[in-house]
C-alpha cells in the first residue's frame, strides 16, 4: 500500500457517469486518480474485470473509492487504464476550494465518453 501526506489540501469527491456510448463487456482495467504532485502514485477508484459496469439508480458508476485529497494549488487527474494496453483516457482538474467541476473523458478505442464530476471542499490548512 502506498501513501503520502498532503498539507494544505482540498478534498475531491469523485463521481463518474457513462455519458455517451456503451461500456464494453470485455474491459479489464482500473479507473485511477492521481495528483500532479505525486503522478507516480495511482489511487484505484474502481477495478474493472470483464464485469458489467456497476451503476446506481441515477446512472453513476459505483466507485469503490470516491474521495481523494489534493494539494490546494495542485491538480487532480482521473484516468482509465486497460490491462496490457495502457492508458485509454485521462482528464485533469485544477483544485478548487469549493464548487463542482465537470470534464468529459473520451475513450476513443471504445467510442464512449465518461462524465467526471468533482465536488471540492476544504479539507485541511497548515
Amino acid at each position: 500500500m502506498q501513501h503520502y501526506t498532503v498539507y494544505s489540501s482540498v478534498e475531491a469527491t469523485v463521481s463518474v457517469k457513462l455519458f455517451e456510448g456503451q461500456w464494453p463487456g470485455c474491459f479489464r482495467g482500473v479507473l485511477n486518480a492521481s495528483t500532479a504532485g505525486q503522478k507516480d502514485i495511482q489511487i484505484a477508484l474502481l477495478h474493472l474485470n470483464d464485469d458489467e459496469l456497476p451503476v446506481d439508480d441515477d446512472g453513476f458508476i459505483k466507485l469503490s473509492r470516491r474521495v481523494v485529497c489534493v494539494e490546494h494549488d495542485g491538480k487532480l487527474g482521473v484516468s482509465l487504464f486497460e490491462n496490457d494496453a495502457g492508458e485509454e483516457g485521462a482528464v485533469w482538474f485544477a483544485a478548487e476550494k469549493s464548487r463542482r467541476t465537470t470534464h468529459y473523458m473520451h475513450v476513443k478505442k471504445y467510442s464512449l465518453w465518461l462524465q467526471i464530476i468533482i465536488a471540492w471542499s476544504v479539507c485541511s490548512r497548515k
